[in-house]
C-alpha cells in the first residue's frame, strides 16, 4: 500500500483537497495587517543593515492599518531612513512590555516574527 503524500492537491479518496486560507493560490499565508491591528495595533521593525529599531501604529502610518486590511506585512516595502536599505525584521508585539524592551534595544524575544 502506497504512503500518502502530505502535499498531494487531492484527498486519499482522490477527491481536491478543500480550499483554506492557506493553500489558495495568491495568498501567501503570512501575517498581514488585520493581525497587527488586533494584536496591539503596532508594528515593530528593525533594518538588517544598520539596526534601526522603529514602531509603526495607526496613528503615524499612511499604511492602512485597519481591521480587515488582509495585504500581507512582507508584501510591504519598507526603506531606512539612516542608510536606505530595504530589507528589514518585523515584529508583532503582545504586550506593552514588549514594545518598550524592543525600542530599548533589547533582543525581540518571544514576540511572533514576520518572515520577509
Amino acid at each position: 500500500m502506497p504512503v500518502p503524500v502530505v502535499d498531494s492537491p487531492t484527498i486519499p479518496s482522490g477527491l481536491p483537497r478543500r480550499p483554506t486560507r492557506w493553500n489558495q493560490s495568491g495568498m501567501s499565508g503570512g501575517p498581514d495587517w488585520h493581525s497587527v491591528y488586533m494584536a496591539l495595533e503596532i508594528l515593530l521593525i528593525e533594518c538588517k543593515n544598520c539596526n534601526r529599531r522603529a514602531s509603526i501604529d495607526k496613528a503615524h502610518s499612511k499604511l492602512h492599518l485597519h481591521q480587515g486590511n488582509m495585504k500581507t506585512i512582507a508584501s510591504t516595502k519598507f526603506r531606512c531612513i539612516m542608510c536606505g536599505h530595504t530589507a528589514f525584521r518585523a515584529y508583532i508585539p503582545n504586550t506593552q512590555d514588549q514594545i518598550d524592551m524592543f525600542m530599548a534595544g533589547d533582543p525581540a524575544g518571544t514576540m511572533k516574527q514576520v518572515a520577509y
